[in-house]
């Protein structure tokens, strides 16, 4: 995929680094969905080559092709995904603009930290998504309304020491309360790292594409 950087200046946190990867073999006009991967704790920072460690970012990094627009933002050291939410969908929503996007098929997933951060975009933006998939993450309950009618898929392993299992089990537990039906897909022997059994054992990134 064809990879450049660009760097956001938010009036919190300054200079938030970012790599967007386009479909190499894209037509002219052709509007591609809009995937966001959000990273974990350990990949904050200003370095874009951390963002290859794991997850969707890794992907590219081994050179796999997706019918896509990628957005992969690098947030911060000194902040958190959930704190800095208004201006990551700004960010969102200038990628979209810039690249020509399909908006009604716009999707995140996140990891660890990023999962949080998927959970609160889910819940403060529904109206942005088309498809969901925090990742050993927790959030909001309250949100949970918000949520409903997404569709959504949410991994976490019963071994997780870092991020309990217990913080996706309350958000799937909410959804379905309000009236929605999200996937839960629970891993009894993995622990923090499900992501890599998520995005490569399993159809996960077909279906945020589909």
């Amino acid at each position: 995929m064809l990879q450049q950087k660009k760097v956001f200046v938010s009036p919190e946190v300054g200079e938030i680094w970012s790599l967007v990867a386009v479909h190499e073999n894209r037509a002219e006009g052709e509007k591609l969905p809009l995937l966001v991967f959000l990273h974990g704790m350990g990949e904050r920072g200003h370095d874009l080559d951390l963002l290859c460690y794991h997850g969707v970012g890794r992907f590219l990094k081994e050179g796999r092709e997706f019918p896509a627009v990628v957005f992969c933002p690098q947030c911060p050291v000194e902040t958190k995904w959930r704190l800095i939410t208004p201006f990551v969908k700004e960010m969102i929503l200038a990628v979209a603009k810039e690249y020509n996007v399909d908006e009604s098929r716009i999707s995140v997933t996140g990891i660890s930290m990023g999962g949080y951060g998927t959970w609160d975009l889910m819940g403060k933006y529904p109206e942005l998504w088309y498809k969901v998939a925090p990742i050993c993450g927790g959030g909001d309950a309250a949100l949970a309304p918000n949520m409903k009618d997404i569709p959504t898929r949410v991994y976490h392993g019963q071994k997780d020491e870092a991020v309990p299992f217990a913080e996706s089990e309350k958000m799937v537990e909410a959804i379905k309360a309000a009236g929605g039906a999200p996937e839960f897909f629970v891993y009894p022997e993995i622990g923090h790292n499900v992501w890599d059994t998520a995005y490569r054992e399993t159809d996960l990134m077909d279906w945020l594409l589909a």
